[in-house]
């Protein structure tokens, strides 16, 4: 938690600081009566809200980090939440399509847990440049099989060890917690994550769920 908590101030100095010198230079401009004002107070209202939305993200991504041990475990439809998940991205650009060979998936879990993992991926997705999202869900055995396929611009290889671990991170903005959060809930129901293969034209997660009831 002690370097949890130095990562967290670390997080918020960045944004603080644009922040700072966009309202000093609104000030000088007000001062000086500076006939681009108008201009300055939007470039500047612009930065500071924008600014103000990365501090908001990394306060949710740090309390959902925090209030992870407390699933609500309960049978809920695999298939059926990922659609809803996907459903929150319909007004994007990238194109997401649904495979579900198996329909009838329940398994036991979190809903909103693993709602917020799907969001997580797609999100992971279309920051990386992918304008398709391919998620494929199957049965085997007693098991689910969830293949998560973009055409983003890859994890470089020598990162790739590193995705799940808490912290890291390759966006300028963020904490580097939202894979290392999804893979700890879904080893938490008794199921795994992993990286099937990454290059330069996208990336494939593999997630295996336990059926309810196994």
């Amino acid at each position: 938690w002690k370097e949890m908590a130095k990562q967290v101030a670390h997080e918020i100095k960045n944004p603080l600081t644009p922040m700072k010198l966009s309202v000093q230079q609104l000030m000088i401009a007000y001062k000086d009566k500076s006939p681009k004002f108008d201009a300055i107070f939007e470039k500047v209202t612009n930065t500071v809200i924008n600014q103000i939305e990365t501090l908001k993200n990394i306060a949710s991504e740090f309390s959902n980090f925090a209030r992870m041990p407390n699933l609500k475990l309960e049978k809920i439809d695999l298939a059926g939440t990922v659609k809803d998940a996907a459903n929150l991205f319909s007004e994007e650009r990238t194109r997401i399509k649904l495979e579900m060979t198996d329909k009838d998936a329940f398994i036991n879990g979190d809903y909103d847990q693993l709602k917020r993992t799907i969001i997580n991926l797609i999100r992971n997705s279309i920051q990386a440049g992918a304008n398709e999202i391919e998620i494929k869900l199957t049965g085997l055995e007693k098991k689910y099989i969830l293949n998560f396929a973009d055409n983003g611009s890859g994890i470089p290889n020598e990162v790739i060890d590193k995705v799940f671990d808490e912290n890291f991170t390759t966006k300028k903005q963020g904490m580097g917690l939202g894979l290392s959060m999804a893979k700890r809930f879904i080893e938490s129901i008794g199921g795994t994550i992993r990286i099937e293969s990454s290059s330069g034209k996208g990336t494939t997660f593999v997630i295996e769920f336990p059926g309810a009831g196994v």
